[in-house]
């Protein structure tokens, strides 16, 4: 009697499963794909940097290490610039 209301729940179960309806079938989003198919934008090889130009960026970038190495000593510390290690928090044992 067991077995008959076993097989009958799974019977039952496998309807069900059965008479789910399916997912509709995914298409994948190919809208933005026809980018890569058009033609690249003509590179010139003519315009170079000026020397103003590329003595702006490495003042830019100096900066900004600088700034970096200065708001974040830990990391400093780290990289091997020891500068600002007066501002690493003190984990040792409070006397």
């Amino acid at each position: 009697m067991k077995t008959k209301s076993i097989v009958a729940a799974l019977f039952f179960l496998a309807a069900i499963a059965l008479a789910a309806p399916t997912p509709p079938e995914r298409r994948p989003n190919v809208s933005n794909k026809a980018l890569i198919t058009k033609t690249a934008p003509p590179i010139s090889t003519d315009s170079k940097a000026s020397p103003g130009d590329s003595a702006a960026l490495h003042k830019l970038a100096g900066d900004y290490y600088n700034w970096r190495n200065e708001n974040y000593p830990v990391n400093s510390s780290g990289l091997g610039l020891h500068t600002w290690d007066n501002r690493l928090t003190d984990y040792s044992a409070g006397k």
